[in-house]
């Protein structure tokens, strides 16, 4: 379901990240030392030692990193949205695979990835904010007069 994930840097501790490909090395050729890999539990299994899209692993190879989950909610939009014919499903919360799979909104904090969300600000809308403005007092303040 998720082609292109929301990455972030591996030395990210926020609670709410998922790590990946904790087994593979990084681009450098350095991988995690067992310090890193065993501050997290079930640091083995597939959900943490792949990325969720294996072409990833194949083709990009990025070494250890993390993801922000898609939100629940997400999942269980496609779900009712798509035919029942293509047999999607969504982890019950609680169950083996939910944490792997997917976060949970928490109020206004970004805590999971759903279409539309922004988690870094452009820089370009606080550059073009001061231009914009003195471009309205250029052309607009004669007429004010």
């Amino acid at each position: 379901m998720v082609t292109i994930p929301r990455c972030e840097d591996f030395n990210n501790d926020a609670a709410y990240l998922h790590p990946r490909a904790m087994s593979q090395p990084f681009p450098n050729g350095d991988g995690l030392d067992d310090a890193a890999r065993s501050q997290v539990e079930l640091s083995d299994t597939m959900a943490y030692n792949s990325s969720r899209n294996p072409r990833i692993d194949e083709t990009i190879r990025p070494g250890p990193y993390k993801e922000l989950l898609p939100c629940e909610d997400l999942c269980y939009n496609i779900v009712q949205s798509c035919p029942s014919s293509l047999g999607f499903s969504c982890p019950v919360p609680g169950q083996v695979g939910f944490s792997s799979s997917y976060g949970r909104r928490q109020g206004d904090a970004l805590t999971c990835n759903y279409p539309g969300s922004a988690h870094v600000i452009s820089s370009a809308l606080r550059l073009a904010a001061p231009w914009m403005a003195a471009l309205a007092v250029a052309v607009f303040g004669p007429l004010l007069v």
